[in-house]
């Protein structure tokens, strides 16, 4: 299912959304992550620690898969009903909420702002795009090159 909803995008049920589709919302999912992850790279190429190996395929496939599903689960259906119930600057503010406190177990109080940051980055994308591809990708890509980076 994730997999399908990446290809075809997810907006209710109803198409694709806003703009030229799955290619513009792959483009900005691929535009977001790189905002989001070259910081890091420039740092750590600075730092002289050079370019990491790259992850193992079933742990990129299993890092993935959990980025999608997140995304799926707040920007997906969660953004949809609180957008219809409050507006969209209500469904990236609260679904941005729930993105940072779902990762408090993982990574602790002291990143809280930075994911909340995230989320209303994923957020946006969500909005600018219309269909939560986008940020399922960037989410998914900036994983990837986070793990890549450590």
């Amino acid at each position: 299912m994730c997999g399908s909803v990446i290809v075809r995008g997810y907006d209710g049920g109803r198409g694709l959304g806003v703009g030229g589709g799955v290619a513009d919302a792959v483009g900005a999912g691929v535009a977001g992550a790189a905002a989001l992850c070259l910081p890091s790279l420039f740092s750590k190429l600075a730092a002289g620690s050079g370019v990491p190996a790259a992850p193992g395929v079933a742990g990129a496939g299993v890092v993935s898969l959990v980025a999608v599903a997140e995304e799926l689960l707040l920007r997906g259906a969660l953004y949809d009903r609180i957008r219809s119930w409050r507006g969209q600057t209500w469904a990236i503010a609260l679904t941005s909420i729930a993105f940072a406190l779902l990762h408090v177990p993982i990574y602790g109080w002291h990143v809280f702002v930075l994911d909340l940051a995230v989320g209303v980055w994923l957020g946006t994308l969500r909005t600018v795009s219309g269909t939560v591809t986008a940020p399922a990708v960037a989410h998914a890509l900036a994983d990837l090159a986070g793990w890549w980076l450590q």
